[in-house]
Formats: C-alpha cells, structure tokens, sequence
C-alpha cells in the first residue's frame, strides 16, 4: 500500500480533504500531519479581535476533516526532512517515511530584528500561538494604564492589525511602518485613506525601523520606543528546516516548483501555498493562490499515484485585494497583478476572502471609457463593485521590450538571486532594491551585445558588485542603531574549540573534508553553504562577503567601516571558523543521515 503525506493544514490541502471526503482513497495509506487541529483563515484575525467574528467563525477542525476523510491526522510538528530518502521528521522524534509527500505548511515571520524582546515580541505566525495569547494582551491593556502596543509592519497585515487592536482595547498603539514607509506597493489613494483611518483611531504610524531590545524597541535615529508587547507582522521567511531538506529551493529558500507545483529536484514531492515558490512566475503569499491550487493539487497528488497526466494551476492575471480599515469598512486598493503582489511582499486578501478576487476586473482598466456595466453585462456584478472598479483601477502602462525581457522566468529567477546577494550584503531591503533595479537597467542597455543568458548574467552580477561597492562606500560613516545593539557579537567566547595550551579541542579539531572541489559543483552544498552564511552574526557576515564576494580590499573595507586592520582579520577568522565548523556538521561529515 502507497503511502502519502499531507505535510501541513494550509488552504490547498482542504481541497485534498474534500476531495477524499467526495471519493474515499481505502488503496492508500493516508496522514495529515498539522501542529494543532484549528486551521485558521488570517483574513479574518483582524475582525476577531476587533470583535466583529467569534472565534468559531474564522478557523476549522482538521481532526474531524480527517474522519470525514477517512485518513489519519497527527497532531505534530514538522521540523525536518530527508528528501533523497522520503523521510520526514516530526518534534518527537518519530520518522515518518511516504511514497508521495505534500507540503502545505506555510511560512514563517521574520523577526530578526526583534529577538532581543524575549517575552515582549508576538509574531503573528502561528496563528495559533498569537489566538491564544491575544486575549490576555487585551486583558493587560485593559487593566495597565498607560500599556504600549507596537504593530511592527508597514503592510497590509500590520495595518490591519493596527486598527483591530485599537478597536479593541485600550492599548496606546503605535505602528512601525519600515523604511519602506505604509503600504508601499499600494496606489496613493490607497496609503493615504489608510493613513487617514490611522490618524482617526489615534493611532501613531513611525515610518522608521526598529531593533529588538529588553525594553522596548531601538529605532533607526537611535531613539527608544518603549513597548509592553510588540506583535510582529514584518514579512515571510521560509521554514529553517528546508535548508537542509535536499529539495531544490529558490533564492529564498523556498521549495522550487514547476507550474503543476511539483518539486523541481524530487517528483515524488509536491508544495502549495507559503511554503514553495513557481519557477515558472512570481506568485504572491497569498491565500488566494493556495485556495485556487488546491482544486489542482487534489488532482496532481492522485495523478501522480495512479499515473494519470498532471494539470498546471494558471494563475488569474488579476486579484482583488481588500483591506480592512476598522469599524467595519473596508478598503478596495484596486486589481493588483500576481508579479506586482509578489513583489510587495504583502500578499494578502482581507476578511471577505478568495471569493472576492475575481480577473473579471481587468477589462475595467482596458476600457477606461466604457462603463462597468457594459464590460460586465454577463457577470452580474454589483453596483457597488463597479463604481469601484472606475474608481480605483490603475491606468494601464506600457509595455515595452527590456519589461518583457525582464519578465521571462529565467530573468525573474536571475532577479530573485541578485536580490538575496545584495540584501545579504548591504542589510537593508530598500538599497538593496535600489541596486539591483539600477543593475538591470544598466545591463539592458547592451542587452542586444549579449550571446545568452549566461553572459547577460555575468554582466549584470558584475554591475550589481559594483553598485553594491559603491553603496558601502557612500554610507561609509553611517553607524545604524542595530549594528550598535548586536556589536558585541563580536565578543563571543571560541575558547570551547581550544584548550588551555592553545591547541583544538579533540572534539573540535578540523576534519578531513574528503572531496572539498566536488562539493562545490554540487546545488545542494551551495544551499548549506547559505544557511551557514545566514547564521553568521551579522557583522561578520558582511565583512565576509564585502571581502570574498564583492572582492573589496582590506584598505577600502577598512576605511568604509571605520575600522582598523586587526580587527577585519579577527571578523573574518571568526567568521571562517564559524562557517567550518557548520559546514563539517550540515555537510562533510554529515554522513547519511536519517531525516
């Protein structure tokens, strides 16, 4: 009997259980495997703890999804996998093996930034975690005069979150947009009716960013925020365990899929949702992607077993996206493009959900002088959408040659990579947009002197190396309030590698690496190598790269950070000391490992 896997409760994996629920699978061996039996709809947090839902009303019960089913559900955690070996890992310890697995666990919030809060910070991933604590957050408010709550995020989520919370409870709450400021990649009307909703709920917007410290938040002028709890809303990260799963990721690290969302390096895995990105296109997050796959994935996962074709899920080239703005009232930015949600980084629909999304929007921006209600004679929509629709529709652009060149999947995964590269270098999203943006332009120019796409790719990185260069240069005396707070990891203790005479430490002597010029012609040891690269403390990360990758030499980094010569030798031997030892663990003597 095939065994399959069905590797978190996401959107697209409902569709997986109605489908089984329709035409029960009794020749398989079937496991949903979730870390709690609620799933709940994020789009309707916001009006949860604004009060306008029960809770009842915005989650279901997997459990009894299952039995319905016919299927077994494990209430657990997936915290690793084997891919080349069809293992998965749960937290206790059990190692589940499948013949097809399917991944649905979504992403995780990124909060770097903001660890030092210790038990200040609530991400607002898993959603789980946050239901169960936002009651007593209310509670506290309530009963501490004077209780600071900071919504860090500039985006649609933080917006939202803002203004429920406000509605809700007696907190002085602040949001913390980002330098990227308040919704950026929304329309002007758009930010500024939420601006306007922001300023009537009395809510303060700080278009600055912050650093996590035991009081509160350190921002960016170096000012303190003081902050009695902070919930983070600040954007997607892909789960850590991937790094180290054996599947074929983006730059990103996200698992890479085909356009059946099939993985690229293993056919027997398949991913939806936050947990994977197309090779083929730029999706946004979003719920709606992962509810309009599912009916597709349900498909693809029986196909696969019984050797039937695979369908491809074609993304609607236009979504809706609704935005809650308190009280009640909703906010409509208008049709947004999947490439356009996908490079906000927002990704969100609001409380009325997948359904409200429809592509029949589209030719309201084709045809600004014909009515609504003409474009959709034969779609029935309601007067209220359609003066909507006339209201906020963007005006077309032109396309134009260097656009479409620039929008074939091979350049926007080449675009995907030099972002990660110059995010990683300069640590700051916006300048590393900046670069990569003035990269490309530079490199289309020429573009025509170009033999392929590896000589377009060579010449672009080595633009972008420069533009970069030139960034570190021109911030050269700038000192950002973050880099104060983490300077003294710098300071960490390697004395457990040595022993009191100055020689290793049995344990941690430096192994024989077998086949060191192998290991770099192979994808996955890159993937190891920037897991290891992204754990470096961030100081050492960049002196790193601004020696190895941008190739600066030691006068000009030193006089770009303002520091001496002895001390980039003693960043730099931390920083390879660091990454030997975790490559020796997560690579070289790593051996076959289970999961």
């Amino acid at each position: 009997m095939k065994t399959l896997i069905l590797a978190g409760g996401g959107h697209a994996h409902l569709f997986v259980l109605e489908a089984l629920r329709r035409a029960p699978r009794p020749d398989l061996a079937i496991t949903l495997i979730s870390p709690e039996r609620w799933q709940y709809y994020s789009g309707m947090l916001p009006g949860w703890m604004a009060g306008h839902y029960q809770l009842d009303d915005c989650r279901l019960d997997l459990r009894t999804l299952a039995d319905a089913a016919g299927i077994n559900f494990i209430e657990d955690s997936l915290i690793g996998m084997n891919a080349d070996k069809r293992c998965v890992c749960l937290s206790d310890g059990r190692h589940l093996v499948y013949d097809l697995l399917s991944l649905d666990t979504g992403s995780e919030t990124d909060v770097a930034w903001l660890a030092e809060l210790g038990e200040r910070l609530l991400p607002v991933k898993p959603l789980g975690r946050f239901v169960a604590a936002w009651p007593a957050i209310r509670a506290a408010a309530g009963a501490q005069p004077g209780y600071r709550l900071v919504i860090a995020g500039g985006g649609a989520a933080g917006a939202e979150l803002a203004l429920a919370a406000s509605r809700a409870c007696a907190a002085h709450v602040t949001l913390l947009t980002g330098d990227s400021g308040l919704l950026p990649r929304h329309n002007r009307r758009t930010r500024h009716r939420i601006a306007a909703a922001l300023l009537d709920a009395g809510i303060e917007a700080l278009v600055q960013r912050g650093a996590g410290s035991p009081a509160g938040l350190v921002l960016k002028d170096g000012r303190q925020l003081d902050a009695d709890c902070v919930i983070a809303a600040t954007g997607a990260r892909a789960p850590v365990w991937l790094s180290v799963a054996r599947l074929a990721l983006d730059v990103a690290g996200y698992v890479a899929v085909d356009a059946t969302h099939r993985s690229l390096s293993h056919p027997e895995v398949f991913a939806a949702g936050d947990v994977c990105a197309r090779s083929d296109t730029l999706l946004a997050r979003s719920g709606v992607h992962a509810v309009r796959a599912g009916p597709v994935l349900a498909h693809n996962l029986f196909a696969a077993l019984d050797g039937r074709p695979l369908k491809p899920y074609l993304p609607r080239r236009w979504s809706l996206y609704l935005l809650r703005a308190g009280a009640g009232r909703r906010l409509l930015p208008g049709a947004r493009s999947a490439a356009q949600a996908a490079g906000s980084g927002a990704g969100r629909t609001g409380s009325t959900a997948a359904s409200c999304i429809d592509s029949r929007w589209a030719p309201c921006r084709r045809r600004r002088n014909q009515s609504c209600h003409n474009a959709h004679s034969n779609n029935n929509l309601t007067r209220q959408k359609r003066a909507h629709c006339d209201r906020y529709a963007p005006a077309p652009e032109a396309a134009s040659p260097a656009a479409d060149r620039l929008s074939d999947p091979l350049s926007l995964a080449l675009r995907r990579q030099m972002l990660k590269f110059a995010t990683l270098q300069l640590s700051n999203p916006e300048l590393a947009e900046d670069a990569v943006q003035e990269a490309l332009i530079g490199a289309m120019k020429n573009a025509h002197s170009f033999a392929g796409q590896a000589a377009f790719k060579t010449r672009v990185f080595a633009i972008l190396k420069n533009k970069i260069a030139d960034t570190l240069r021109q911030r050269q005396r700038l000192v950002e309030a973050s880099s104060l707070l983490h300077a003294d990891e710098e300071d960490e203790d390697f004395t457990e590698l040595f022993a009191t005479h100055g020689h290793w430490q049995y344990d941690e002597r430096p192994q024989a690496w077998g086949d060191p010029e192998g290991a770099v012609h192979n994808q996955h040891f890159w993937r190891v190598f920037e897991a290891c690269l992204d754990h470096l403390p961030g100081q050492q990360a960049r002196l790193f790269m601004m020696r190895e990758f941008v190739e600066l030499e030691t006068p000009e980094i030193c006089r770009t950070l303002d520091i001496t010569v002895s001390n980039l030798n003693v960043s730099l031997h931390r920083a390879r000391l660091r990454l030997r030892e975790c490559l020796e663990d997560r690579w070289f003597l790593s051996g076959e490992q289970a999961c």
